[in-house]
C-alpha cells in the first residue's frame, strides 16, 4: 500500500483519523474528480507524484 488519497472537501479530522487508526499515510488530498476512472486518477496522480513513483500501481 503506497498510501491513501482522499478525494473531496478537505477534512483535517478525517485525515488524522485515517492516519492514526489506519496506520497509513495520506499521500494526497484532491478535489472532486469530474469522472472517476483510471485516466482521471492517472492525471490527478501526476500532480502529487510528478516523478511517477506510483505509476506501477496503475499498470494492468
Amino acid at each position: 500500500l503506497a498510501g491513501v488519497v482522499m478525494v473531496g472537501p478537505r477534512d483535517k479530522e478525517n485525515k488524522a483519523a485515517i492516519e492514526k487508526y489506519g496506520d497509513v499515510k495520506v499521500t494526497a488530498e484532491l478535489e472532486w474528480l469530474p469522472r472517476l476512472g483510471r485516466a482521471s486518477i492517472e492525471r490527478a496522480a501526476r500532480k502529487f507524484d510528478p516523478r511517477g513513483r506510483l505509476k506501477r500501481y496503475f499498470e494492468a
